[in-house]
């Protein structure tokens, strides 16, 4: 609920708004002399405890969210890494079952379909991931198991999209994609 009421931009611009329609009202006072600075300075009073209240509800949703992003990543049994691709610029998510990396592996971006090599010890993005997830797209390695779960942060995930070659044996056989 709170996140839903802070979402709403028109809300968030509300005490900036007043506060400008009131300095109107206050610099017209002034020049007319019609004595409204009392009720003048209790509006202030009361714009100032809402724009406290917007500013700690914004707060704690940041900090909720935070919580519950770690939370997630604690459930997660394999590695997972975010990417970003050099071509698109999109952002994707590899959850691996196994968690050593012993070798590179080659993927696809699954929006552009540009080619990657992805190192076992890959760099991971400092950059807001988008809430908006696509469908997840599983894949095993006919050699030796091992499964990769892939979807993209933000962007629709391409059903042409491959993983090229095997991150925990090495092979370069495509992994197969697994019916859902």
């Amino acid at each position: 609920m709170n996140q839903q009421i802070l979402q709403n931009k028109y809300i968030q611009l509300l005490p900036p708004i007043l506060a400008l329609l009131l300095l109107v009202i206050a610099l017209w006072d002034f020049l007319t002399d019609q004595q409204l600075i009392t009720p003048i300075l209790a509006i202030y009073a009361i714009l100032l405890i809402i724009t406290i209240i917007l500013l700690y509800l914004q707060i704690q949703g940041q900090q909720h969210g935070n919580h519950a992003i770690k939370q997630f990543e604690k459930s997660l049994k394999g590695a997972l890494h975010h990417f970003k691709c050099p071509n698109c610029k999109s952002i994707f998510a590899i959850k691996k079952s196994k968690n050593n990396n012993k070798k590179s592996f080659v993927l696809q971006c699954p929006t552009c379909q540009t080619h990657g090599l992805i190192t076992p010890s890959p760099i991971t993005i400092i950059e807001k991931i988008p809430q908006e997830k696509s469908p997840r797209t599983k894949y095993q390695c006919s050699r030796c198991g091992e499964r990769l779960t892939l979807w993209s942060e933000g962007t629709l995930t391409s059903p042409k999209t491959q993983i090229l070659s095997c991150p925990y044996c090495g092979t370069n056989k495509p992994l197969n994609q697994l019916i859902s």
